[in-house]
């Protein structure tokens, strides 16, 4: 649910349920031990705000700032409620490339050679449905390279010797979503923004509102390597045919993150 033009002046006096029913609004500053608890346990009271409005004194700069970032409703809230009333036909993306070679020669009539090679890159890219940084698009790249040489060879009409060397690799890089943005200009102190890992837009989870901002992961890279060499001799005498082979890999792992 989007914020309505009355809640957005503090005034909550037609905020209600999907059944209708008011959703009253304390005032945090009015809590109190309930004297009338039952012992041995601990329960607490607050005071509603008169008419179910908040005071514009009592306000915080960085959540009126926030406020601007969250669009207005572009439609009816389910039942008597707020609920669904926005909607956003931003749409995702995703960008697929890929290259694929393959050569087969002949050198000999007991030689033959084959290399390939393949790449891709595949772009994922998740929407911004506020169009704002409150809902920052996030990208995914993923590329991926494999190259290949293999050599056959006819010994006899009985005997076939084929060895191969492949390389691969495939990469996962993730973006900082939101990086760039100065929470300064949301109204936060200097003291919290220094304390933050990431300068991006902070995210924010508030009953029935919208989430705002997503959680801040740094940006990374991810890329597994793949050395391989596999090498096969085959036999065949008479009924039967005997197999011996090498198959060596070596895998590899790096991953980078964004300090």
């Amino acid at each position: 649910a989007m914020p309505t033009a009355a809640e957005r002046q503090g005034n909550f006096a037609q905020t209600r349920d999907v059944n209708g029913a008011l959703i009253q609004m304390f005032d945090p500053a009015t809590t109190r031990l309930d004297p009338d608890r039952p012992a041995g346990t601990t329960r607490f009271l607050r005071d509603a705000f008169a008419g179910n409005v908040i005071p514009a004194a009592r306000f915080n700069r960085a959540g009126t700032n926030l406020l601007g970032f969250y669009p207005n409703p572009n439609q009816p809230g389910r039942g008597a409620s707020a609920i669904d009333n926005y909607f956003s036909s931003a749409p995702s993306q995703s960008n697929q490339d890929r290259v694929d070679l393959k050569v087969d020669h002949t050198i000999t009539s007991n030689h033959v050679i084959m290399t390939r090679y393949n790449w891709f890159e595949n772009q994922n890219i998740t929407p911004s449905p506020y169009q704002n940084p409150a809902s920052p698009s996030t990208s995914n790249r993923l590329p991926g390279l494999s190259v290949q040489g293999r050599h056959t060879w006819l010994i006899t009409n009985r005997d076939i010797f084929e060895h191969s060397f492949t390389y691969g690799f495939t990469e996962s890089i993730r973006t900082t979503p939101g990086s760039g943005f100065d929470p300064l200009q949301l109204g936060f102190t200097n003291s919290t923004v220094q304390g933050l890992k990431l300068q991006a837009f902070p995210a924010i989870t508030a009953t029935r509102l919208s989430p705002a901002g997503i959680p801040q992961v740094a940006a990374s890279s991810n890329r597994p390597e793949v050395y391989q060499y596999k090498a096969t001799l085959t036999m065949s005498r008479g009924n039967h045919t005997f197999k011996a082979g090498l198959d060596y890999r070596t895998l590899a792992g790096n991953i980078i993150l964004q300090p």
